[in-house]
């Protein structure tokens, strides 16, 4: 994530002298699921399967916030272990906001009723799109394909298979029992 943008309002059809930009909030407490598996995910799919009440989890758009994390947690609790505790898996996250309206804190807190008075016009959102993607290429794009480093680098990188970006994340081969990388890990330090 770029968390240093800036972007003059003025220089995408907005309001003179402000500025949109990322501000740091805060941390999360590190709570989720990525910690688990998909071996594990999987198992707690016919746990749920025989539950006759509550709620299916079904990964469909509207149904809430990550499907993923209310599965762990439902399967947790079903079988009976205190999912609070499994859950917080210690790695916080750096949670940013952007302020689009003069007094967006009162807005938000509930402080003003008044309409918000937003930096960036809102009735042809498509026109201010297409400014911000051109600000973006004029400001920060265009200076780094420059470098002859910089595009050695994205040359590196593939979206087809096999994939070869510098995102991926290449996980070591799992088989059977004797084969898990972090118990052979784990047995080597005892």
């Amino acid at each position: 994530m770029y968390n240093r943008i800036a972007i003059p309002a003025d220089a995408v059809g907005g309001k003179p002298g402000e500025v949109v930009r990322f501000e740091e909030l805060g941390k999360s407490v590190g709570f989720g699921s990525i910690q688990f598996s998909p071996a594990t995910i999987n198992e707690i799919e016919p746990i749920l399967k025989s539950l006759t009440e509550g709620r299916q989890i079904n990964h469909i758009f509207g149904e809430g916030v990550s499907p993923r994390l209310r599965k762990v947690r439902a399967g947790m609790e079903a079988v009976g272990i205190p999912p609070d505790k499994l859950m917080q898996h210690g790695t916080p996250r750096i949670v940013y906001g952007v302020g689009l309206a003069e007094q967006f804190r009162d807005v938000l807190l509930g402080r003003r009723v008044n309409k918000p008075r937003y930096y960036l016009p809102f009735e042809n959102s498509v026109d201010v799109t297409q400014k911000i993607g051109d600000y973006w290429l004029r400001r920060w794009l265009s200076k780094r394909i420059e470098r002859d480093e910089v595009l050695e680098q994205v040359e590196r990188h593939t979206l087809v298979y096999p994939i070869t970006h510098g995102a991926r994340v290449e996980l070591p081969h799992i088989g059977t029992e004797d084969n898990y990388p972090l118990f052979k890990l784990l047995e080597s330090r005892e």
